[in-house]
């Protein structure tokens, strides 16, 4: 006696596809989910401990997973006094008070500090922006930085001692016009760039130390 044999059930190649779809969706889903949740267990153990802030310089974590690569910045903010702008390990301050370059320099000291070198036109950017923010009528105004060839006409070197690498002269500067200009002021002409100066000149001034 034959038995009949029940058929089973077609699926169609269209649902399965369906389903793997709906199956990578919730893979990915969860990948970053759990991404999100690194990167904040990241960002929080980086920046706090006990209640405080670690200096770190900014860092790039690279998450990598079967599904891809996922690369994220966290910019770590550098631990600076009130009333100074962080920048690559080093704390900022723009002086509004007008003085001869020696007399800045003297005042940056007493802060701990000296009159900024400038490595970078993203570090001149940001010395820039932070005059902006702190001048009267957010003016480009001059002011002086630590470099200067008062040892000998046209060997610039910087008052902290670092590498005179980077430069953003102006047009047909420096000129040490009159042969007394042998300080640095910046924000000078329309293109806002480098000038000498005389040391005499009375300035703002930007000083700079290293973040504690």
């Amino acid at each position: 006696m034959l038995i009949p044999v029940k058929k089973r059930s077609s699926v169609a190649p269209q649902e399965v596809t369906l389903v793997i779809i709906i199956f990578n969706i919730c893979i990915i889903s969860t990948m970053r989910m759990l991404t999100v949740t690194l990167l904040f267990c990241a960002m929080t153990g980086l920046t706090i401990t006990n209640g405080n802030p670690i200096n770190a310089p900014a860092k790039e974590l690279s998450l990598n997973t079967t599904l891809g690569k996922f690369t994220v910045s966290i910019s770590i903010s550098t631990n600076c006094p009130s009333g100074w702008t962080p920048f690559n390990g080093h704390c900022l301050r723009f002086v509004s008070s007008e003085l001869s370059w020696a007399k800045s320099q003297q005042n940056c000291q007493s802060m701990n500090a000296n009159l900024a070198s400038v490595h970078s036109i993203e570090e001149y950017h940001t010395i820039q922006r932070m005059i902006r923010q702190n001048s009267l009528f957010s003016r480009d105004v001059k002011a002086w930085i630590g470099g200067s060839d008062c040892q000998e006409e046209n060997t610039w070197f910087w008052i902290d001692g670092t590498p005179f690498l980077f430069t953003n002269w102006c047009d047909r500067e420096p000129d040490n016009r009159y042969s007394k200009q042998h300080c640095i002021q910046i924000n000078y002409g329309d293109g806002k760039c480098w000038s000498d100066a005389d040391c005499s000149s009375l300035r703002p001034s930007v000083c700079a130390k290293t973040a504690s």
